[in-house]
């Protein structure tokens, strides 16, 4: 019987936009959408997101980000806004308070790069990243046929 290409394992993502204006109905959130439209473009596997829209409190924000991973078992979890120069702007520190950061947009997609095998690492889904926009860095002995 022929082998069929493996189909590459669903996702889940958290996916959360800080910002106190959009939070409460003010203006349409673009972080969310971002998010998801870079992901989309960025991987090959099915994802399913999770997505947070709260406001820029430190506390609010650790607890979104907890419940993501603990409650909503989410493989990986993104944050957007809350990084302006007022004191308000509280989403660094309290990303920092339990998690790990991408730094600013423009590395994004270099540090992405290393998320799929860190995640490999911790025994999560294989994320097949499409090379044009992001390619993933594995170690040859990580890699897996490529489902797509």
């Amino acid at each position: 019987m022929p082998m069929s290409d493996p189909v590459p394992e669903r996702v889940r993502i958290g996916i959360v936009s800080v910002s106190d204006r959009a939070s409460s109905g003010v203006y349409e959130d673009k972080g969310l959408p971002a998010l998801k439209d870079w992901l989309t473009g960025a991987l090959l596997n099915p994802i399913e997101f999770v997505p947070r829209l709260i406001p820029d409190e430190q506390a609010g924000i650790s607890a979104a980000l907890v419940e993501l991973v603990d409650d909503e078992r989410c493989d990986l979890v993104l944050t957007t806004g809350g990084t302006g120069p007022a004191p308000r702007d509280v989403t660094p520190e309290a990303t920092l308070a339990i998690a790990e950061t991408l730094a600013g947009h423009e590395q994004a997609s270099g540090i992405f790069a290393a998320v799929p095998y860190c995640i490999d690492l911790i025994g999560g889904p294989y994320l097949e990243t499409r090379d044009e926009v992001c390619p993933a860095f594995r170690p040859k002995s990580a890699r897996r046929p490529s489902a797509a």
